[in-house]
Formats: structure tokens, sequence, C-alpha cells
């Protein structure tokens, strides 16, 4: 998907309000999050409010700030998935950043490193990472289910089936053979 003339227009007309780094990784946010609305991303957002309030309310509790900032801390800014199968979903992480942003801590610059986050520094940058997300994940699903359709199982003398990749026993409502996880296709 393309960035429209209104797209455009709305990200200048934010630039121009928008004269510190801050509200510039807003602006790419708020891009980031229209479009993986419009393409249908499902996605998890913990939003500014959120630390906000999360600082504010708890910085005081010794049992209760540590225990919240070690569970969200570090993560990014949208954390999204793309069904590839029935079973699976594909995943990444965008943090968005203006461009001088840096990292919250050593721990997000840690996962970032673990978790390969995409980190767009513009909204234009942040669009093309959802597109490409979604193409790889239609790509990779594609490829799965053309390549990975399942083989027949072997009838064998006392009446029961296979699995032609170990020779374990599978029955009729198998879908995947319990030993070695090959598609089982009954048709």
């Amino acid at each position: 998907m393309r960035i429209t003339k209104a797209d455009q227009l709305k990200y200048k007309k934010n630039l121009k309000k928008a004269p510190d780094g801050d509200k510039l990784e807003d602006t790419v946010q708020s891009a980031v999050n229209d479009h993986l609305k419009r393409r249908w991303v499902t996605y998890l957002r913990f939003p500014d409010w959120f630390w906000s309030l999360m600082v504010k309310k708890f910085r005081n509790d010794e049992t209760i700030f540590p225990s919240l900032s070690e569970a969200f801390a570090g993560w990014a800014d949208n954390i999204c998935f793309y069904p590839i199968t029935e079973k699976y979903h594909l995943c990444v992480f965008i943090e968005n950043k203006s461009k001088t942003g840096k990292w919250s801590g050593n721990k997000q610059r840690n996962m970032s490193d673990e978790l390969n986050y995409q980190v767009p520094r513009s909204a234009e940058k942040g669009i093309k990472i959802v597109d490409d997300f979604v193409k790889d994940a239609k790509s990779i699903g594609l490829i799965i289910e053309n390549h990975l359709v399942g083989e027949r199982p072997i009838l064998c003398s006392d009446g029961n089936y296979e699995c032609k990749d170990c020779n374990y026993d599978v029955v009729n409502d198998d879908r995947y053979c319990p030993n070695c996880g090959t598609k089982v296709n009954w048709e």
C-alpha cells in the first residue's frame, strides 16, 4: 500500500505543529498505528500514558513498581502479529523514534538487539516496515501452504497408518504426526 496524498498532508501538517523531537516521535507513532489499522494487522501497544500512570502512581511503592518496571520496560512501541497459517503468526517489533531519539535504557537496547526491533525514524519508513512485514508474512504463508501440504500416511499390513517420515503410528484425526510434527494429509 502506498502513502496517499491525505497521509502526506497529515504528516506535513503534524511536522509544522511539532518543532521538538518528542512531537516528531508522536507523529511517527500515529502514522504507524493508523497504517497498522488500515492493513488489518493485529498489534499490542502500551501507550505512553500507561508509562506515565505507572510512574506517577507506583514510583514510591517498593513492591509494585519494580515488578511492573521489570515486566514492561524495554518492550517495543508496537508488537505486531500477522497470521501465516491457522496455527502460527509472524511477529515484528516496531520501536518508533524521532531522528534524534535514543533508547530509553540498556534493557531496551539489549531487547532491540535480541529481538531485532525495526526502528523507523519517519512516518514513511514506519509505513514501509508495516507493508514489508505484511508482504513477507503473506509470502511465508504461501510457501508453507504450498510446500507443507502433508504426505499421505502409509497403510500397514495390520490396518494401522504410519507417518511417512518417521514411521510413527498416526490416526485419522491427527493433522500432524505426534512424534515428528510432519503434516499428515488424509485426502
